[in-house]
């Protein structure tokens, strides 16, 4: 891994589909993972990650450089270059990083996806005249803060002491020295 780009590039591709699913529907959140270092590109979870960052990359450089930008494409636009800005230093290709994949990573590089793509939603609603349909989005919105709110709390019952914090580490996240002697102080104290 420190020793090749390319296997940086590779690891760094693999994140980005886990990354995502993180970002839109929380699930299984601890803070310490065993990401595997990804050493080929023809790996499903690489290729994935490749075809994200493509298929970004094209939007961006297209909105950069269409004659017909739009208000919400240059959202979008923005809001991806917010992530890669926010996650450049994660990704391991400046320089090798000490782990793969931390949720905690994308606190800051979502912020620019969501605000984008709630800005985007709010002008699509704008246009539609439809009572129902905005009466239907909003139920939905209700509905999914309320999931993330309920999965706040279950989180919250992890997070309450350091204790539960650390055995949830090593029940999701396998075998981890550094979170078993963590661990190990506690327990001695």
């Amino acid at each position: 891994y420190t020793d090749h780009i390319s296997v940086r590039f590779f690891t760094f591709l693999a994140t980005l589909p886990d990354y995502l699913a993180l970002v839109f529907a929380p699930h299984d959140l601890h803070m310490d993972r065993a990401f595997p270092v990804h050493t080929n590109f023809f790996e499903t979870p690489v290729l994935l990650g490749a075809a994200l960052f493509a298929l970004a990359t094209g939007f961006v450089m297209y909105s950069i450089m269409s004659k017909k930008q739009t208000a919400n494409s240059l959202l979008i636009c923005w809001g991806l270059l917010w992530f890669a800005s926010a996650h450049a230093l994660h990704t391991g290709l400046l320089l090798p990083v000490n782990a793969f994949f931390l949720e905690h990573w994308m606190y800051m590089p979502s912020i620019g996806l969501i605000l984008a793509l709630c800005e985007h939603a709010s002008r699509t609603l704008m246009q539609v005249k439809s009572h129902d349909v905005k009466l239907l989005a909003m139920v939905g919105v209700i509905i999914i803060a309320g999931a993330l709110g309920i999965t706040t709390h279950q989180q919250n019952a992890v997070w309450a002491t350091p204790l539960s914090f650390y055995n949830n580490i090593l029940e999701h996240g396998g075998d981890n020295a550094r979170v078993q002697q963590k661990l190990a102080h506690i327990l001695v104290r």
